[in-house]
């Protein structure tokens, strides 16, 4: 009986694979920056992995300074597949971002001086009134479309998209609107590593790449920076040991996706690495939660 139900098993991934367009023969890779736009140095870290020629994703944050810089960078690498990466919070000290639809149209989502609040939104998520969510996300997609640009996939900024019900509805009906994918509803399996040191990040990533299986589709997340004064400044409180850490660590994560290793690795293992618009066309769009 065990191994007829092991049978039936493999059987039913086949059938699910050839239906999507998937070869379970192989390895498939997304690779998936956040926080482009938040500010020029994120940009400047993206494009060195844009400039790698890889099919990679860029998830924009609309309400920031440098989105349009962003918008423009995008344009310029077919290769990019673009993500709409909803921030309805501002989590960073001295260094903050307001609402698109306006501070006064939406008052559940921000704080007394009219910007979005600092704390992540799990911490307050059950004081936002659903019609000023629905007003600022609209406010955020109805910017993308001015700018021109396609977008391939929606998510929320600190995972603000998976934080309730009501915020899932409220993101899937942004997705459904572009005709785009959501992360995390088509099986991917995460990819992370530590940044501590470039060394200790791309010892880490390259082991965890060398058991990645056949037939399944891997997301690795990575926050792209560079180590310049505006990112050294970035800091998430007072205390001294984030200073210049987040410039360093983000600097690690392009690092290592750029790096030869990396992309030996890659072709070593076979791997199929492929943003979201290929995704998109090898299995449709599905708006079945996981």
């Amino acid at each position: 009986m065990k191994n007829l139900f092991l049978y039936l098993l493999l059987i039913s991934q086949t059938i699910l694979f050839s239906q999507k367009g998937l070869d379970r023969n192989t390895i498939y890779l997304l690779i998936k920056m956040d926080d482009v736009g938040m500010c020029h140095a994120a940009n400047l870290g993206a494009e060195k992995v844009m400039q790698t020629g890889m099919p990679v994703n860029a998830g924009l944050q609309v309400p920031c300074s440098w989105y349009p810089e962003a918008v423009e960078l995008v344009k310029k690498y077919p290769n990019v597949a673009v993500g709409l990466h909803m921030a309805i919070n501002a989590e960073w000290k001295n260094y903050k971002w307001r609402p698109v639809a306006g501070f006064q149209n939406v008052p559940s989502l921000v704080d007394k001086q009219g910007y979005f609040h600092h704390e992540n939104l799990w911490w307050w998520k059950d004081s936002i009134k659903k019609e000023d969510l629905e007003r600022e996300l609209a406010a955020q997609a109805q910017a993308v479309k001015l700018s021109g640009i396609q977008v391939d996939y929606v998510e929320g900024h600190m995972g603000s998209s998976r934080t309730t019900p009501m915020f899932m509805e409220a993101y899937e009906k942004i997705a459904k609107e572009f005709n785009a994918m959501m992360t995390g509803y088509n099986g991917e399996k995460r990819l992370s590593f530590k940044n501590t040191t470039y060394e200790e990040a791309l010892r880490e990533i390259l082991a965890k790449m060398d058991t990645l299986k056949k037939g399944n589709i891997y997301l690795l997340t990575i926050h792209p920076g560079a180590v310049t004064d505006e990112m050294k400044a970035l800091a998430l409180d007072d205390k001294e040991s984030h200073q210049e850490s987040i410039a360093r660590e983000r600097d690690i994560d392009v690092q290592v996706i750029c790096s030869p290793e990396f992309k030996a690795m890659i072709e070593k293992k076979k791997i199929k690495v492929i943003n979201y618009r290929e995704v998109k066309e090898l299995t449709g769009i599905s708006y079945a939660r996981p």
